[in-house]
């Protein structure tokens, strides 16, 4: 409980300190009942809300995740992107990378001379899109 003479601020901050405790130990707070609506509305100041567009398949896999982890959607994204968020930026770069350097043979133009004359082949795609959109 909040000991006399402590101001608003300082409630606050301990009933967001209940929150974050809670949280890191995946347990809900043993307190009175107005004090968990305390510590949840303490948590939620806190948080920014973000709109993510989900397949089907994405939606329906995190809902039924949702409920049998007995947890929220919105806590199952938050725990995937935190995870994701902690791995070291050159791991994430190397994953990127990896995915390109797969496409390097994927295409076949059929010209064995593009890595020497790609200027002028592109300019000649372009013209040739830009006369068929004018119906030329």
């Amino acid at each position: 409980m909040v000991k006399e003479g402590r101001g608003a601020h300082d409630s606050v901050e301990l009933v967001y300190g209940l929150a974050q405790a809670a949280y890191r130990h995946q347990q809900r707070p043993r307190v009175s009942g107005r004090m968990v609506s305390y510590v949840i509305m303490a948590s939620l100041r806190h948080m920014q809300r973000l709109q993510v567009h989900l397949t089907e398949e994405q939606a329906d896999h995190l809902r039924k995740t949702a409920e049998s982890e007995g947890t929220s959607q919105a806590e199952i994204v938050r725990r995937a992107l935190e995870a994701y968020l902690r791995r070291p930026i050159h791991a994430r770069e190397a994953t990127v990378r990896a995915r390109a350097l797969e496409l390097i043979g994927a295409f076949s133009s059929g010209l064995s001379d593009v890595a020497e004359h790609h200027d002028r082949y592109l300019a000649e795609a372009i013209l040739e899109d830009s006369e068929s959109t004018r119906g030329g």
